[in-house]
């Protein structure tokens, strides 16, 4: 065993700070876990050079780091997570229930040459982002911006992304700029994450194939929102086609929104400019979704009773 669990944290830690508190016992690596947009979920996990140094690192356990009173323990093996180990104790040792229809697995991949950074001032340019980070061998730099239908103007979100040219450079520009202060406010660098959400049903034939290059899936409208008024919200990225998702209710003999859609654009520039500005974007109250559709064949129309 050469691996710590180190949880109860205090979130304003970094890395830095847990190898010094635990210096005396030669970490070799500190990783903090952290969400998908850069937050540390309070635990870690700490490799050592030997057995003996994790053994000793013990002492730890319930020392003070920050403002926290910490928990440290032997890691548990990849195989066996701690609910897995639970449901083994109480008798669960069968399959996983296999008779839900649906089962939604999401994956949290970290890039290792992109940076998500927020809390930006929303009067920033990309040419100033740039300068900024040019040290760190910049490669391309995303902007996210937020159309707003009143006024008709774009705005900054405080979010971008940022391709740097080397997991290395990556590293240096999270070290360096998380928590610098731009225009009075920290801003926060970290890795970015590819999410993939794959979907699976008990039926193979249903199981997605690959991502489209040129159709979103928009979920979360306003069930009052007409294929008009969809279609309009995307007019300005080529829209093909649009189409609102509907259900046949047989009592009152009506079609109704079922709350999503899909959007066909003319290019994959358009479907990505279309994701980075409209996702979270405000309809009628309401913060809409907007992610890569699958390739295969999506039902445009669909008639259930109610």
């Amino acid at each position: 065993m050469t691996t710590l669990y180190v949880s109860h944290l205090d979130y304003s830690l970094k890395v830095e700070d847990v190898q010094n508190a635990f210096k005396t016992y030669n970490p070799k690596e500190v990783k903090i876990v952290s969400t998908p947009i850069g937050y540390s979920r309070g635990f870690a996990f700490i490799e050592f050079a030997t057995p003996q140094e994790a053994e000793k690192a013990l002492e730890m356990d319930r020392h003070t780091i920050g403002k926290m009173e910490i928990k440290v323990q032997k890691a548990l093996p990849k195989e066996e997570t701690t609910t897995e180990r639970k449901m083994n104790r109480r008798g669960f040792k069968g399959k996983r229930n296999t008779r839900k229809r649906h089962l939604v697995k999401r994956t949290n991949e970290v890039t290792d040459n992109m940076l998500f950074i927020k809390n930006l001032p929303f009067a920033i340019t990309e040419e100033k982002l740039k300068e900024m980070f040019s040290k760190f061998g910049v490669v391309e730099i995303t902007l996210i911006k937020t159309h707003r239908k009143k006024g008709n103007v774009t705005k900054n979100n405080g979010i971008a992304f940022i391709t740097v040219k080397t997991a290395e450079e990556q590293k240096k520009a999270i070290a360096e700029m998380n928590n610098f202060e731009v225009e009075g406010r920290k801003i926060t660098v970290a890795a970015a994450y590819k999410k993939v959400e794959n979907k699976q049903t008990t039926k193979k034939t249903n199981e997605p194939k690959s991502l489209s290059e040129t159709n979103v899936f928009v979920k979360n409208l306003p069930f009052t929102l007409t294929g008009e008024g969809f279609k309009k919200l995307f007019e300005k990225y080529d829209v093909v086609e649009a189409t609102i998702v509907k259900r046949h209710n047989k009592k009152l003999n009506v079609d109704r929104s079922k709350g999503y859609g899909f959007v066909t654009f003319k290019t994959a520039e358009q479907q990505k400019r279309a994701i980075a500005e409209m996702d979270n974007f405000e309809v009628e109250g309401r913060k809409i979704t907007v992610t890569s559709a699958y390739q295969r064949a999506e039902k445009k129309e669909e008639t259930t009773s109610n």
